[in-house]
């Protein structure tokens, strides 16, 4: 795919241009094309530029957002990627209709419904131009409104949020690239699982004793005798690896090693309702979904109950100046993948302004969509 673009680009003595790719997994392309030390002249010149698509970005770490998520870097405008996925949504009414058609009644059938969707495009060029630009105009003026609300509010300017925005990059980059919190962090994430191993065996415990015994069935039965084997098992392999988890520090590198897996588990949950929601998909289909989904919220409930109880103690035992938030469940059900509850800015510099400072984080938010969509304009 790389090279073909640049041969068409280079075709019929074009000047050499500078190209983008985004795709869901753009970050593991550029590191691939990087080991294999494919297209040296093109990367020495800067002349290639890899992303991830928007709607696909929350999936990945935030050190891979940092660098390659379209809304937090520049040069991509408002682009998402997402090209290939709107094809392919205009072509999904076809499955139903195709399921039990020969292979060359498939082909006819993809082949005419692209003519038409090309068709369509190039008559309503125009028009589809005109709404964007006005889309993009409209997210424009939001931008600006709440810059100028941040603005009355706390006096940031937008070269104070540029600063901020810039000073938060380089941080979060530097901490990631830091050795020794890296090894620490390897560490303590075994400690993490097994605390949350054992936390969620002792509510099993709770709710099997809650329930009538004459009720209990055979399974129940043999998970009531393992159970405090297990438990006990749990908290001998966390003795063994506590050592001196009492500082702050660590107990700081837990709540993020809990906070990013109570995230994943979010983005699980966000994935499946997408699968659940596709259009095509048969009764007994949607029965699998709706049990896979059933198991999704189960582990989100679990990991936001592992991080309410890490925060809770953190809040008690060292008494920050800010607290950490402790949302409900259903909060987090209802927070979007760009909430800033999901940042572990909090965490990591709890001290500075982007990480702390709701207005400021509001006004960095605001200050990339102004500058986006002022380059997509």
């Amino acid at each position: 795919m790389v090279q073909y673009m640049i041969d068409k680009t280079q075709e019929e003595g074009q000047e050499k241009k500078k190209l983008g790719f985004l795709y869901d997994i753009g970050c593991h392309i550029e590191k691939g094309i990087n080991r294999r030390q494919q297209f040296p002249e093109k990367r020495q010149a800067n002349m290639l530029k890899f992303g991830t698509s928007v709607f696909h970005a929350h999936v990945h770490q935030w050190a891979c957002q940092l660098q390659y998520n379209p809304r937090l870097n520049e040069g991509w405008g408002m682009s998402d990627g997402e090209g290939l996925e709107r094809i392919w949504s205009f072509l999904s009414p076809l499955i139903s209709q195709l399921r039990y058609s020969t292979k060359n009644h498939r082909l006819s059938a993809l082949d005419l419904r692209s003519q038409h969707h090309n068709e369509h495009g190039k008559i309503s060029a125009i028009r589809l131009l005109y709404e964007r630009g006005q889309h993009i105009q409209k997210i424009n003026q939001e931008a600006c409104d709440t810059l100028q609300q941040v603005e009355q509010r706390s006096g940031h300017t937008l070269v104070y949020l540029k600063g901020q925005w810039e000073r938060q990059r380089q941080q979060q980059l530097q901490a990631m690239d830091n050795g020794t919190e890296t090894e620490m962090m390897k560490q303590v994430e075994d400690l993490v699982v097994l605390e949350d191993k054992l936390f969620e065996a002792q509510q099993e415990m709770q709710e099997l004793q809650r329930t009538r015994r004459r009720t209990h069935t055979v399974e129940q039965r043999i998970q009531i005798e393992q159970l405090p084997n297990t438990l006990i098992s749990l908290e001998s392999k966390i003795d063994q690896l506590i050592g001196e988890l009492d500082s702050q520090a660590k107990a700081l590198i837990k709540l993020k090693i809990t906070k990013s897996k109570l995230y994943e588990a979010k983005v699980g949950v966000i994935e499946m309702q997408k699968r659940w929601d596709a259009r095509g998909s048969g009764t007994r289909l949607q029965a699998q979904f709706r049990r896979q989904m059933s198991g999704k919220m189960k582990h989100l409930k679990n990991k936001w109950a592992s991080y309410n109880h890490r925060a809770n103690d953190y809040n008690t035992k060292f008494t920050p100046e800010i607290y950490l938030p402790t949302p409900t469940l259903d909060e987090v059900k209802a927070y979007q993948m760009d909430h800033a509850f999901w940042s572990i800015g909090l965490l990591d510099h709890p001290h500075e302004p982007w990480a702390a400072d709701t207005d400021t984080q509001q006004g960095i938010q605001a200050y990339l969509l102004l500058t986006h969509t002022e380059d997509e304009l």
